[in-house]
């Protein structure tokens, strides 16, 4: 005999409510979404751009290099990208290791500032020291455009701007006795050839193109006392009032065997200064004028 389950009558009358179908305890539309990845009241324009969607967070592909994006050198200082400016920090590492200052135990300080020192240094010193000096004076050369090694007078002065065991700036003077004031530029100056060393006007004036930038210096000299062939920054640390203490330290200290008389601006002269030298030279005259020696 077949055995039948019982049906309640609840549950019959449920039955032919619904038609004979059995309710489901899950809605059609919950069901659905569970197997869809979005609802279907975002757009299908706005899905596709987002399944597009570019992530601008990454600026840079690894290819399995140590390290990725910028970087700064502890030694140096430098910001470089490993694997794309290698060289050029190799190059700017090097320079720097030239320029470090670890100091001497006689060192002559002439001006400190704060944690800086302005040290002197003269021809006459130690081969040792001497000979830093002059390695110092060649990366100075170098970022002047100086193309030949430009010989050192015996009777020079050499100022180290010295901070955190490095030389961030350089100052070298020596006596001379003519020099001519700088006149400022005309449009017709630009028109002359580079090639000219010197052309001399109806006026008496001259235009030194010894440098890349070119001075026309005036035909008449007048008596000076200090002469700067060098004035140099690094460049992370212009724009502080450095040269400005250099020069300064200078003219305080050009007769160091006489510490109460001091150079006046008037009595200082410059070699053929580059555009940026010649700005600096009028802003530390102060409207007195800025003379030229060769």
């Amino acid at each position: 005999m077949e055995s039948h389950s019982p049906i309640s009558s609840g549950h019959f009358d449920d039955l032919l409510k619904s038609g004979g179908k059995r309710k489901s305890s899950t809605p059609v539309q919950k069901r659905f979404h569970s197997f869809t990845s979005s609802p279907r009241s975002e757009p299908a324009a706005k899905r596709r751009r987002s399944r597009f969607k570019i992530d601008d967070k990454q600026l840079f592909l690894n290819f399995g290099q140590k390290a990725i994006g910028h970087t700064i050198c502890k030694e140096c200082g430098m910001t470089y990208t490993p694997g794309l400016e290698d060289a050029q920090h190799r190059v700017y590492h090097e320079k720097t290791d030239k320029l470090s200052f670890p100091g001497w135990k006689n060192e002559s300080v002439v001006g400190t500032y704060r944690n800086d020192r302005v040290i002197l240094v003269l021809p006459s010193a130690v081969a040792r020291q001497w000979n830093k000096v002059k390695s110092i004076i060649r990366v100075v050369d170098d970022e002047l455009g100086f193309c030949d090694e430009v010989p050192i007078s015996p009777l020079s002065k050499v100022l180290l701007y010295v901070r955190n065991r490095k030389a961030i700036g350089c100052l070298v003077a020596q006596p001379t006795e003519k020099a001519c004031p700088l006149l400022p530029p005309t449009p017709e100056d630009s028109d002359l050839d580079s090639s000219i060393v010197s052309v001399a006007p109806a006026d008496g004036s001259f235009l030194d193109t010894s440098s890349s930038y070119c001075n026309k210096v005036s035909g008449e000299s007048t008596d000076v006392i200090c002469g700067v062939s060098r004035i140099w920054v690094s460049s992370v640390c212009r724009r502080q009032g450095i040269a400005t203490r250099m020069l300064d330290t200078l003219r305080k200290n050009f007769f160091h065997c006489l510490s109460n008389q001091v150079v006046e601006k008037s009595q200082v002269a410059f070699t053929t200064p580059t555009e940026s030298g010649q700005a600096f030279a009028k802003t530390y005259m102060a409207g007195e004028n800025v003379l030229v020696y060769s």
